[in-house]
């Protein structure tokens, strides 16, 4: 998601579980052992799991590691959601780690000692500004930064990550006093008709299948 500050660009990933269908029996005994390794309490094993990592998370922390290896973000956010908030300021490695296990889903940590390989099916989102002041497309305030500016701070985002974003959006700020009332879908009504695709994405393949992917999600 890009757009300048303040138009709801981490309200709407902060929601994004509310309409995702509930873990299956199977999702749930996975996500417990992965919340269990890596010593961390999760409130409810029933909803899909939500991690959001500060941009200042190292590598190790992202993608799990340590003497003995334990899961990291990625692990923890399995059968559940991924959010990246200023992926910008993300360090580019760190970025650029994530490639193997959005392909894969699944990340191995090889160490002297042992080798451990933890699930890793999340849906990634990630929320961006669109330069450094935040103010490139807005309709309310002025951007000061140069056209080099805009672009060195784009490029901190490589291709091939972007690559693996199935949609991009880009947000406007609304004013609240001249935007026009509309009835608003809750997320319960949506959620069941996630719950009807899911059901017939199972019927045509026989398992659990995202259209982005063709590795089991839930």
């Amino acid at each position: 998601m890009y757009g300048p500050p303040g138009c709801g660009k981490s309200l709407l990933a902060e929601t994004f579980p509310s309409i995702l269908p509930p873990l299956t029996e199977k999702a749930r005994y996975e996500v417990m052992s992965l919340y269990q390794l890596a010593k961390v309490k999760l409130s409810s094993y029933i909803k899909p799991p939500f991690r959001s990592p500060h941009h200042s998370s190292s590598a190790v922390s992202l993608v799990g590691g340590g003497a003995n290896p334990i899961p990291g973000e990625i692990s923890l956010a399995n059968h559940g959601v991924l959010f990246l908030d200023e992926l910008a300021e993300f360090p580019k490695r760190t970025l650029d780690i994530l490639r193997q296990p959005l392909e894969t889903g699944k990340v191995t940590i090889s160490r002297t000692a042992s080798t451990a390989t933890y699930p890793a099916h999340f849906i990634i989102i990630a929320a961006m500004n669109p330069c450094s002041c935040g103010y490139l497309v807005s309709k309310h305030a002025y951007c000061t930064c140069t056209p080099k500016l805009i672009s060195s701070y784009q490029n901190r985002v490589s291709g091939p990550i972007l690559d693996r974003f199935n949609l991009l959006l880009h947000l406007q700020s609304v004013s609240l006093t001249s935007a026009p009332l509309q009835a608003n879908e809750s997320s319960e009504k949506i959620r069941k008709r996630v719950m009807e695709a899911r059901e017939r994405q199972y019927e045509r393949y026989g398992e659990q299948r995202g259209n982005g992917v063709s590795i089991e999600l839930f």
